[in-house]
């Protein structure tokens, strides 16, 4: 994870570093539609389409969906919501459907793709300022559509200097609700081409709604218990 220093726009949070990921995990192949969403409860995104990505969209908001969807399947929820911060329950343990880590969301990232990167996203220099239907430009090689641009996508974490989780990370461990900020990750439709890399990270209050900003999906894959 993280970014060499030689690395145009790198942050200083983007220490180059090593991790590894133990638990397999599905992701969305694409940002989470308005049309899926929807099947859940009309929500307000800034522009309106069922093609369109779901954006305008709080980090808590997030979670109940996500809690909903994986109740209506039956599936085991992930997140703890009656407190005052969330909590991952069991973490990568917990089959449900839930958010992608950085960690996670960041090895998807790093794929290699075809073309350049405007042929895999939409960023400001082609969007016309505004989101476009999920899946209309080219995949990396892994078959995920939209991971720099369109929306950019709330992950777990919280923010911070990178933690010192070298297997499984999942971000510092929130003591108050004052130092709670989520990382979003991805470029959106407002995001120059130079700016959207797999290592960027941005620090958001989890309150805050953008119409560049939405979200994937993640479930880790069950254990087959022989």
């Amino acid at each position: 994870m993280g970014s060499p220093k030689s690395e145009a726009e790198r942050g200083d949070d983007e220490k180059e570093h090593k991790v590894t990921l133990t638990h397999d995990f599905w992701m969305g192949k694409t940002e989470i539609t308005q049309a899926i969403f929807e099947n859940y409860k009309r929500h307000d995104s800034k522009f309106r389409g069922k093609q369109l990505p779901v954006e305008n969209i709080a980090f808590i908001d997030v979670l109940k969906f996500l809690n909903a969807i994986s109740k209506s399947e039956g599936l085991q929820e992930c997140y703890d919501l009656s407190a005052e911060i969330a909590v991952w329950l069991d973490g990568y343990e917990c089959t449900g459907y839930r958010l992608p880590t950085e960690a996670e969301w960041e090895y998807v990232a790093q794929q290699p793709y075809e073309g350049s990167k405007l042929d895999v996203a939409w960023l400001y220099e082609n969007s016309e300022k505004q989101t476009h239907p999920v899946g209309t430009k080219k995949p990396n090689s892994l078959g995920f559509y939209d991971i720099f641009g369109n929306v950019a996508e709330w992950v777990w974490d919280p923010h911070d200097k990178y933690s010192n989780q070298a297997i499984d990370p999942k971000g510092p461990e929130l003591k108050s609700k004052d130092k709670e900020f989520r990382v979003r990750r991805g470029g959106g439709y407002t995001t120059g081409e130079i700016y959207a890399r797999s290592a960027d990270r941005y620090a958001l209050n989890p309150e805050n709604k953008h119409g560049f900003l939405g979200f994937r999906i993640v479930r880790t894959v069950p254990q087959i218990v022989k």
